[in-house]
């Protein structure tokens, strides 16, 4: 089974809000200019990327603090689409994995996409951190909500 994971960043991205929609606008064209180049503004918390520590701690690791071993490793995707609350996985997990969560959250509209979130069990992700996997995704703006 082949699922599509990407979220092409684009200023129509689904957003949590308060995020700024990325602007991408072309400054130079080959008519004009003989190359074509484009400006991209985007905040680090739009689309795909990573929370570091420091996200919500104050002296928590950044991103750069990190070898780029930990960000490379055996991927396992975990299908739970249509699920509130993510209690357990149904595949097996070792050490050093990169378990990636897939809800379908992603492929709801732009006005939806912040509704009703699938969340990761605090059960579930302290047995994660016992495996020692290397990292989680998933395909909606937070694994957990509030407090965090």
């Amino acid at each position: 089974m082949i699922i599509d994971l990407t979220m092409p960043v684009s200023s129509g991205i689904p957003l949590y809000t308060p995020d700024r929609a990325p602007e991408i606008r072309q400054i130079a064209s080959i008519a004009k200019d003989g190359w074509n180049e484009h400006e991209v503004r985007i905040t680090t918390h739009v689309s795909t990327h990573i929370d570091a520590p420091f996200h919500f701690f104050a002296n928590g690791k950044k991103l750069d603090d990190f070898g780029i071993e930990k960000f490379v490793g055996n991927g396992i995707l975990v299908d739970y689409r249509k699920q509130k609350v993510v209690e357990k996985v149904n595949v097996k997990i070792t050490k050093g994995d990169i378990v990636l969560f897939y809800t379908g959250q992603s492929k709801k509209s732009k006005e939806d996409y912040g509704k009703d979130s699938p969340v990761i069990s605090s059960s579930l992700a302290k047995e994660l951190v016992k495996k020692k996997i290397k990292m989680i995704g998933i395909d909606a703006f937070s694994p957990d909500n509030e407090p965090y």
